[in-house]
């Protein structure tokens, strides 16, 4: 006797049943029972082309009718078969399970998204990036994650500081360890950020930039950690991007630079004495002010003339003011040649605030003045104009809103608030 069982081949498989039943029912065998084949193999016919659920009923069936009749000769056929469809269905049926959870996961993160839930987003954002395999798409999400913070802090909102900043390395790492995207940021009903755009074409400078701005502004402003900002804010300026014009990237330079001139300044002074006696240490202090000074006159420059709307007169009016008083430090009392001076600074590189300071070797101050030299320069704040990320983007014209998984970029708007755009 020789069966070969057919998929839905139920027909079959009851004649044969019928025929290998006609012996004493006592002494049938397990290859011989026709019954407890047929009820098994029915389980497997009924589910075998449904619905997940259903699919793994039917790989229960194939299993168990491998194992019990896998060694039955008459049914080498039907077991061979059974035993190819079971590593494709579980295969599909992880696949489909897989896919239903990261559906439901960029749901939850798109929805957050779309109603600005920066708590929700951050949270489901954290799981997309631990689940998502998709290089591209993971690219996509830390550059959001690391962007959406920049607008909070700028409300004074640090809530978020910790994830962007965090988020915001993680993307920088990314892009410099080679990963690509086609955007270089998502949105979802216009909230988002993409930084690819008709300006920036490539997208992958324009996102080192913002995303070194974003966290060298949370480093400086509301850190108050000047030090740390340096290297994330002179890596915007030496990148094609949007920061790269702001003068706010220079202007913070400068002030850091200011605080260490004065830093030194009371430095040497506590060690000229009373009477003020100059030592080779405090010489070799004034000259380390001299140069802090020149880098302070260099970025101070750059921000001065980078401001060109009349509307920001006074701003403009303030970065000179602290411009002409380090340039008169650094030139001994003088201000000639501080116009000239700004006029060709853009045609030398920028220095790297993360190098040493050369010092200014001169003649030695007298010690009656130096004081009066730095004093009236003060304790500088930052004249913060911040620029803000928008979160503000024009959808694409899909049938279907899909942030991290679409595949239409969306148009930018202008940022609606302060200056600058991505």
């Amino acid at each position: 006797m020789k069966s070969v069982f057919r998929f839905l081949g139920l027909g079959v498989l009851a004649a044969t049943f019928t025929a290998a039943g006609a012996g004493d029912a006592f002494a049938q065998t397990a290859c011989d029972d026709a019954d407890a084949k047929q009820a098994i193999y029915k389980r497997f016919t009924d589910n075998f082309d449904k619905a997940v659920a259903q699919r793994k009923l039917a790989v229960e069936a194939a299993k168990e009718y491998i194992e019990k009749y896998g060694s039955c000769a008459d049914d080498k056929a039907q077991v061979d078969y059974l035993k190819g469809y079971i590593p494709p269905t579980e295969k599909l049926i992880v696949d489909t399970l897989a896919k239903a959870e990261m559906d439901a996961l960029y749901n939850r993160f798109n929805t957050s998204l779309g109603a600005k839930n920066w708590d929700e987003v951050y949270a489901s954002g954290k799981e997309v990036l631990a689940k998502e395999k998709d290089p591209k798409i993971q690219l996509d999400v830390a550059i959001l994650l690391g962007s959406l913070g920049l607008d909070e802090a700028i409300k004074n909102n640090d809530k978020y500081n910790a994830d962007t900043v965090k988020y915001a390395l993680e993307a920088i790492q990314k892009i410099e360890s080679g990963a690509t995207s086609d955007k270089y940021g998502a949105a979802y009903k216009g909230v988002g950020v993409e930084y690819k755009n008709a300006k920036f074409s490539d997208g992958k400078s324009n996102a080192l930039g913002w995303l070194n701005y974003t966290i060298g502004y949370i480093k400086f402003v509301r850190e108050k950690n000047r030090k740390d900002a340096l290297p994330f804010l002179y890596k915007a300026t030496q990148v094609t991007s949007a920061p790269k014009g702001f003068p706010f990237v220079y202007e913070a330079i400068g002030l850091y630079y200011l605080d260490e001139v004065l830093r030194l300044e009371n430095e040497r002074n506590a060690k000229l004495g009373n009477p003020k006696t100059e030592t080779d240490e405090t010489k070799a202090l004034y000259a380390l002010q001299k140069g802090y000074a020149d880098r302070a006159i260099d970025a101070l420059g750059r921000a001065y003339k980078l401001v060109t709307d009349p509307k920001e007169k006074v701003y403009k009016d303030s970065l000179y003011a602290k411009l002409k008083t380090t340039y008169e430090f650094r030139n001994n009392g003088k201000a000639d040649g501080v116009d000239a001076y700004i006029a060709q600074l853009t045609a030398k590189p920028m220095p790297n605030p993360t190098t040493d300071v050369t010092p200014v070797v001169e003649a030695a101050p007298a010690t009656t003045t130096s004081s009066a030299n730095t004093s009236s320069m003060n304790a500088p704040a930052a004249t913060v104009i911040p620029v803000s990320n928008t979160t503000t983007a024009k959808p694409a014209a899909t049938s279907k809103d899909t942030a991290v998984k679409t595949t239409a970029a969306p148009a930018k708007k202008p940022a609606p608030k302060k200056k600058g755009t991505r």
